[in-house]
């Protein structure tokens, strides 16, 4: 029996049992649909089943359930490709490589399904499942094998290590009707997820350390391979971090493990920075969301990366790039972990408010960094404005739009990452930092667990003329 047949034969008995007939599996909804996964990584492929409890909550009988193969962006051919062709070479700096998902099977109650591959580059899986009503789940079980490609992407190969997101098929963002099929995008984050809990077991050759989201339950030695088991309650997604050459430096602080993988002894100062963003974000915003806190460097196209308890970091960032993108990539634990939008639509609003929260952070320090971080973000943005306005006689600066209206990655970083932090400030300078910051933790209690629109920011923060000015377009800088 293989091995990876054989973990999951073990995690299926322990967490669901399935009777012989269809709606069998259906029962009482559970607080949160989830995920149990079992991997095996070998030399650049992963080889998966995932078993995924679909839980209706939706006042509406659903018989199918759609879900993304963000993998297959990263195949030849792809038409939403993973990176701008103006970064095809830092992206993959071994050559051109390509990656891709099968989806090998799929089983309701070890009863075969039907499904279908659909939308550009095979972005999706659709599953006919038996007729589900409000308050009732079904289990689906889909075997898949993720071929992993040379770069520095989220997910691929590079030299120190290897990034295992979008690895596996997750669940369309169910709103209105039905599922929503977001394309995979060059720009931005193409990502928006309801909560889930996830049971992940990864097993890899021996020689590998692994950064995981979620807090590790057990690890199994057999032969040349290590079994590193993880759970993760209420969370946006799930990712690995692989390396043989990791130095971990690991401290609890309140009950929150934090760990630090990194290649060189600055991690260990690196450690001390993530905790000290950890406490801030915590006293001011509100409870940070997971049971661990793990941050990761490796090979990376960007500053960083976030998800569920773990931030990716680009190895290669100066000293100074690095501490930002750290606080970055935390304060998103609060801002897309704790509190979620839809990242295709209004990307501002969680990375404006990751923004706006590094700011907060600088501007407790003796340090003149926030007000640099200010001036910084308006020159580039007025910047932005003026060459646009000059080029094409106007620029676009409204705010909430999909990531395909982005012309340029300059373009998005301007309108969802500078313009919402000078709109936060804005209402900071105006209205007093103790409005902002109880404003800010109001946003967050309210919305806790859920996703969130340019309504609740302004039912948190009021004023709404000052957060329409900005969103529409409307306010010059």
């Amino acid at each position: 029996m293989s091995v990876i047949k054989k973990r999951f034969l073990i995690i299926l008995c322990l967490v669901f049992i399935c009777s012989s007939f269809f709606l069998s599996s259906c029962k009482k909804a559970e607080e949160h649909s989830s995920y149990v996964l079992d991997a095996v990584y070998n030399d650049g492929v992963l080889n998966g089943k995932l078993r995924y409890k679909f839980v209706n909550h939706y006042n509406q009988p659903i018989d199918h359930v759609d879900f993304n193969l963000h993998a297959n962006a990263y195949k030849e051919n792809s038409t939403t490709k993973p990176v701008t062709d103006l970064n095809l070479a830092k992206a993959y700096p071994y050559g051109i490589s390509y990656g891709y998902i099968k989806i090998l099977d799929v089983e309701i109650c070890q009863q075969k399904r039907e499904f279908e591959i659909f939308g550009e580059s095979d972005g999706f899986l659709k599953v006919s499942i038996p007729t589900v009503y409000d308050g009732e789940s079904v289990v689906i079980d889909i075997s898949f094998e993720t071929t992993i490609p040379k770069s520095k992407l989220r997910l691929g190969e590079n030299e120190h290590a290897v990034n295992l997101a979008d690895f596996f098929p997750t669940v369309c963002y169910f709103s209105g009707n039905d599922f929503l099929h977001i394309p995979y995008s060059p720009i931005g984050d193409p990502y928006f997820s309801q909560i889930s809990d996830y049971f992940v077991n990864l097993t890899v050759p021996s020689e590998f350390s692994v950064a995981s989201c979620g807090k590790p339950t057990f690890t199994n030695v057999e032969d040349l391979n290590t079994t590193y088991s993880y759970e993760l309650k209420s969370a946006r997604d799930f990712a690995f971090v692989l390396s043989k050459n990791f130095k971990v430096f690991c401290q609890t602080v309140n009950g929150i493990t934090v760990n630090y993988y990194s290649f060189t002894d600055e991690g260990e100062n690196n450690l001390k920075t993530a905790i000290k963003a950890l406490d801030f974000l915590t006293n001011t915003i509100g409870k940070y969301p997971y049971e661990t806190l793990t941050i990761a460097e490796s090979g990376f196209l960007y500053g960083g990366m976030e998800f569920s308890s773990l931030c990716l970091i680009n190895e290669n960032l100066g000293e100074k790039e690095k501490q930002l993108a750290l606080m970055h990539e935390i304060a998103h634990q609060w801002w897309h972990g704790g509190v979620s939008n839809n990242q295709n639509l209004c990307a501002y609003i969680d990375e404006g408010l990751a923004e706006f929260s590094v700011f907060l952070m600088l501007e407790s320090s003796s340090l003149p960094l926030a007000e640099e971080m200010i001036l910084n973000a308006k020159q580039a943005y007025k910047s932005f404005f003026d060459l646009q306005s000059v080029l094409s006689g106007n620029a676009n600066t409204v705010m909430e739009r999909q990531l395909s209206t982005f012309k340029s990655e300059y373009e998005y970083v301007n309108l969802c990452y500078n313009k919402p932090l000078i709109m936060f400030y804005e209402y900071y300078q105006k209205f007093g930092k103790v409005k902002a910051v109880n404003s800010l933790k109001k946003l967050y209690l309210s919305n806790f667990g859920k996703e969130i629109y340019k309504d609740e920011i302004i039912k948190a923060f009021g004023h709404g003329d000052h957060f329409n000015s900005f969103i529409d377009g409307k306010v010059i800088i």
